[in-house]
C-alpha cells in the first residue's frame, strides 16, 4: 500500500494481547479481543489522518476509536 502497511511483526504479550509492528516503522497496540473490527477501524481511518507517514503508535483498545502518538520530530514543528 501507498502507506507501507505490511506486518513485520505480531506478538502476543503475557496478558494476552495482541501487538504489530509495521513495515512503516508504526506499531499497533491491538488488545486481546474485537481484533478484526479494531484493525478494520485503523485501516478506514488511518489514511484520513493529517501526515499518516508520521504516526509513531496507534492504540486500538478503545471501543470506538483509537489513540494515535506521532512522532518526536512532528511534535517540534
Amino acid at each position: 500500500s501507498a502507506y507501507n502497511l505490511s506486518v513485520v511483526k505480531m506478538s502476543l504479550s503475557d496478558r494476552r494481547a495482541w501487538n504489530i509492528d509495521l513495515a512503516n516503522g508504526t506499531h499497533l497496540s491491538v488488545g486481546t479481543k474485537d481484533l478484526e473490527v479494531r484493525i478494520d477501524r485503523f485501516l478506514t481511518y488511518f489514511p484520513r489522518l493529517p501526515q499518516p507517514e508520521n504516526v509513531e503508535q496507534v492504540d486500538l483498545r478503545y471501543t470506538n476509536g483509537f489513540a494515535v502518538r506521532w512522532r518526536a520530530a512532528v511534535m517540534q514543528q
